[in-house]
């Protein structure tokens, strides 16, 4: 979260604002009693960046994904603010292992204290921190999994979220 110091610089800047343009209704509802010009833009992708060729990548962790090519593979683009996330789908995950069923979840980014044992972290490289660079990596991850989640606790701040891993991971 936000200091109160960081809160409150943010809300005289919306108040100050001519405009506030914003992705999702609950989020204009919210700005709207800072300032009562709010427009929504929903989220979009770039054409350019997200819709080009996947360009081949040198730095992608293909050997990740060999190792188990038979199982069914499952992408997660994490935050480092997602562990509650990542707690709430484990026991789904845990339960597939159980009962035999060949799934594999791959965690791309968030925080690392050590390593999971019921998923495969990916990290970012450093060379793919520009925004531009993390397209072209994540897409080309992207192509060898077979299915995407974009799991989110119920929180306020969840609340006012758009779909935007959802276009992500529909360009893929």
């Amino acid at each position: 979260g936000f200091s109160s110091r960081t809160t409150n610089n943010l809300e005289m800047l919306i108040e100050a604002a001519n405009l506030v343009v914003v992705s999702t209704e609950p989020l204009a509802e919210k700005m709207r009693s800072l300032n009562h010009n709010v427009a929504i833009a929903p989220n979009t992708l770039s054409e350019f960046t997200w819709l080009r060729p996947i360009e081949p990548c040198s730095d992608l962790p293909v050997s990740l994904f060999k190792k188990k090519s038979d199982r069914f593979k499952i992408l997660y683009l994490n935050n480092s603010d997602r562990a509650k996330e990542l707690e709430m789908i484990r026991p789904v995950f845990e339960e597939l292992e159980r009962e035999g069923h060949p799934v594999e979840l791959f965690v791309i980014g968030g925080e690392l204290k050590e390593e999971p044992s019921w998923y495969q972290h990916i990290s970012i490289p450093a060379q793919r921190q520009n925004y531009s660079q993390f397209v072209d990596w994540f897409r080309g991850i992207a192509s060898y999994c077979d299915l995407a989640i974009a799991p989110l606790v119920d929180t306020d701040i969840n609340r006012y979220k758009s779909g935007l891993h959802f276009l992500q991971y529909s360009v893929v």
